[in-house]
């Protein structure tokens, strides 16, 4: 009889593990620091990982620009990650995501460098973001 509670509370709770864990893993992933994000979003972009980086974006129809874009990246680093506080650019945002209120964004201003395989396209040197 002792046996079989224990095989009952056995396969009762490896389930409730198993969401615990899933639903602590997915908590600290959305709720990282901000500028810890952008870092993984250029490391990504050394990396040459789409599918990483397409993870990491919220708008997904930039997709195929940042796939053309890393064919010819050498390399990118950042220079500085700073909060960026402006009402006009927050505002016009707001109003091309009907879904987001004010309290969900932040705006970051990215200084990087980035140098490229062919500078037809893109240049080498210090960009803003």
């Amino acid at each position: 009889m002792f046996k079989k509670k224990q095989r009952i509370a056995i396969i009762v709770l490896i389930p409730m593990l198993l969401f615990t864990f899933i639903v602590t893993v997915k908590t600290k992933s959305y709720s990282s620091n901000p500028a810890n994000i952008i870092h993984e979003y250029y490391e990504y972009k050394n990396q040459k990982k789409i599918n990483e980086i397409s993870k990491l974006l919220y708008n997904k129809n930039e997709l195929d620009s940042i796939k053309l874009q890393l064919s010819y990246l050498s390399e990118v680093s950042i220079v500085s990650i700073r909060e960026y506080n402006n009402p006009s650019l927050l505002n016009l945002y707001l109003k091309s995501n009907d879904s987001l209120k004010n309290d969900d964004i932040k705006i970051y201003k990215v200084i990087y460098t980035a140098s490229y395989s062919s500078q037809e396209l893109y240049k080498n040197g210090e960009y803003e973001s």
